[in-house]
Formats: C-alpha cells, sequence, structure tokens
C-alpha cells in the first residue's frame, strides 16, 4: 500500500467514522428529546458506515473494482447530504453551526472518495 492509498483510507475512515458518530449522537439526542445534529439519525446507517471503513481496506488491493463501488456508493452519499444544507428547509438542523459541520464532514467523505477513485484507476495503467 503506497502512501497516498494510505491517506486516502485515512481520509475515508474518518468521514465514515464520524458520520456514524454523527448519527449515533441523533439517535441519543432524539432519545433525549432533543433535535438531532442533523436530518439524519439512525443506528442502522451507522453500523453501515463502520461496515464500510472496513470493506474499503479489505479492498483496495485485492479488489480495486469492488473498491471503486464501494467509494462510488460513498461519494453518492456525501454528496447527497451536502444538498439539503444549501437547498433544504434550515430548520432540519438546530444550529447553522451544524448544519455546516455536516457540510463539512461530507465534503471529506467527496473528497476522500474522488482522491480513492482516481488513485486506484491510475495504479491500473501503464508507465
Amino acid at each position: 500500500m503506497t502512501i497516498s492509498q494510505k491517506n486516502i483510507l485515512l481520509t475515508q475512515s474518518a468521514h465514515l467514522f464520524l458520520s456514524a458518530v454523527w448519527n449515533i449522537v441523533g439517535v441519543v439526542l432524539i432519545a433525549n428529546n432533543q433535535m438531532a445534529l442533523g436530518p439524519t439519525a439512525s443506528i442502522k446507517t451507522a453500523l453501515f458506515l463502520i461496515l464500510f471503513i472496513g470493506l474499503i481496506y479489505l479492498t483496495i488491493k485485492r479488489f480495486p473494482k469492488a473498491y471503486i463501488l464501494i467509494s462510488a456508493f460513498i461519494l453518492a452519499g456525501a454528496f447527497s447530504a451536502i444538498l439539503p444544507a444549501f437547498f433544504g428547509d434550515p430548520n432540519i438542523w438546530p444550529s447553522t453551526f451544524w448544519r455546516f459541520s455536516g457540510v463539512a464532514l461530507n465534503t471529506l467523505g467527496v473528497i476522500g472518495a474522488v482522491l480513492g477513485i482516481s488513485v486506484c484507476l491510475n495504479s491500473d495503467k501503464p508507465r
């Protein structure tokens, strides 16, 4: 595994882990009759995000096509989570701070996925 692959995996892992925490915190807040940090709050989603961390590590070297597919799924999820911050009802976040914190978190996910897909696609090309 190259240094760039390690950095990309760390970026993707940070996004996925922090997104899982975001969801778990949201569930806890809702259970305490408070507003979630954003429009998502799901233990199932948090578990899937943690599962994706393992999958990207398992597939990047052995199954690059599977890694690209998983990263594309992560990219779609992260990008689709950014859009409501700009085009959705701002009242689904407890504050502007949390709205744009979600944007920052998911931008990290978009960057990690795009870089991961790019590096994986370019590593197969002959030099």
